[in-house]
């Protein structure tokens, strides 16, 4: 059995193998697109590929769309709940990447999917322009999301990029009437290699894009930089700490603090669970270490300030506030233009100016909240105020109240 997988199926593929541990190595092998077979069986059904002998089960279950290409017209695979795309021409050869494990080994039983680059244009055809730019920095960063669920489900932390900016553009230029191309030109441009988390993506991703396309124009960033805090000496681990985000050519730039990032929540889940019962010890001491962990990890962030401050680095710490909060990220970008002008001398107008339109705000705020994790516009509640203070209705939402202001 042989078939292609594309567009959101490779999609999810990747995402799934790197959420498994696949090495960089895999997604270097790469080979030409088969034509589709099923052996035997007289018609295509989704029993026949194999996927749950694959791992990719979860992610391409009978529920999923399947998005399959193949060489020539005559080679369609008719399925429900499927799409089909023919590349007779256009993409270069070696565009496919082998899934290989003992059930898909051999010419006659292989399942391929698109390779990172690939994906990157076809995509272009399905999401937006920031979330172009943001799939461009998880295929060449180091976080993965969720292939079932890639808005709200976990996201796998610490792999291995699976291509580069570089990569991507070099790929776009051997691509000849492929759709999605122009488009994928044009936001390449605003990727940036080595993030590490969806929301510094977000963040990156803001500041780079145009204005029309509601970003702030900032030219070139650079993500986690490894930098010195020690002058005269070589660079260690001990002696560097690495900030989200520089504007390049500076050293200013900025720090995304996420609610997990600083875990208060998990100290209100202790808290609740000691006080329900008070009779037990255990209870008490997950509550002191969890309040020792997100104690060291404050201290942390604080050294790590001082640190960067020492070493000449203006880098401004962003929390989710920023970007909830109408207007949030506009005074955060104002803050960093200043800092970056103070340092270089150097005007940057157009980033005032996209900060300043109040067109802009509105529409940039509404495309933030969509792409925050979780049904922001539909299920955040505002909060109710009596003389300054949250009403709330128990001492579990009264601990939830303290964490969240």
């Amino acid at each position: 059995m042989s078939i292609a997988l594309n567009k959101r199926s490779a999609l999810s593929v990747i995402r799934a193998l790197r959420a498994n541990g696949s090495p960089r190595t895999m997604f270097e092998k790469r080979t030409d697109l088969p034509l589709p077979s099923h052996s035997s069986r007289k018609k295509w059904t989704r029993s026949a590929f194999g996927f749950e002998a694959l791992g990719l089960g979860s992610c391409l279950d009978k529920a999923t769309p399947l998005d399959i290409a193949v060489p020539n017209a005559e080679a369609r695979v008719r399925l429900v709940n499927s799409t089909c795309s023919v590349y007779a021409s256009g993409i270069p050869p070696k565009s496919f990447v082998p899934v290989e494990n003992a059930e898909s080994k051999g010419a006659s039983n292989q399942t391929v999917f698109s390779c990172p680059e690939l994906v990157f244009i076809e995509m272009a055809t399905v999401l937006s322009p920031m979330e172009l730019v943001m799939l461009g920095h998880e295929l060449c960063g180091t976080f993965s999301r969720d292939a079932a669920d890639p808005a709200c489900g976990p996201v796998t932390f610490g792999v291995e990029p699976v291509t580069s900016a570089e990569r991507i553009a070099a790929f776009i230029d051997q691509v000849k009437n492929v759709r999605g191309k122009e488009v994928a030109r044009k936001m390449v441009r605003f990727v940036d290699d080595n993030a590490w988390s969806p929301m510094e993506s977000l963040v990156a991703a803001l500041l780079r894009m145009r204005a029309d396309d509601l970003g702030f124009s900032f030219d070139s960033l650079v993500l986690n930089p490894r930098v010195s805090i020690q002058d005269g000496e070589e660079a260690t681990k001990d002696s560097t700490r690495v900030p989200d985000i520089l504007v390049s050519g500076t050293k200013v730039g900025l720090n995304y603090d996420g609610m997990v990032h600083l875990d208060l929540a998990a100290v209100a889940r202790a808290a609740a669970e000691a006080a329900t019962h008070p009779e037990s010890a255990y209870p008490q001491e997950i509550l002191e270490t969890t309040m020792s962990h997100v104690r060291a990890k404050a201290v942390d962030d604080l050294r790590r300030n001082r640190e960067l401050a020492s070493a000449g680095y203006t880098v401004l710490p962003v929390v989710k506030e920023d970007l909830i909060e109408p207007g949030g990220i506009e005074q955060l970008v104002m803050r960093l233009i200043a800092a970056v002008e103070s340092e270089t001398g150097q005007s940057l107008e157009a980033q005032r100016r996209a900060c300043s339109l109040m067109a802009l705000t509105d529409e940039r705020h509404k495309l933030v909240m969509s792409l925050l994790p979780g049904k922001h516009e539909r299920d955040i509640k505002l909060a109710r105020f009596v003389g300054g203070f949250k009403v709330v209705d128990g001492p579990q939402e009264a601990i939830e109240c303290m964490v969240e202001l």
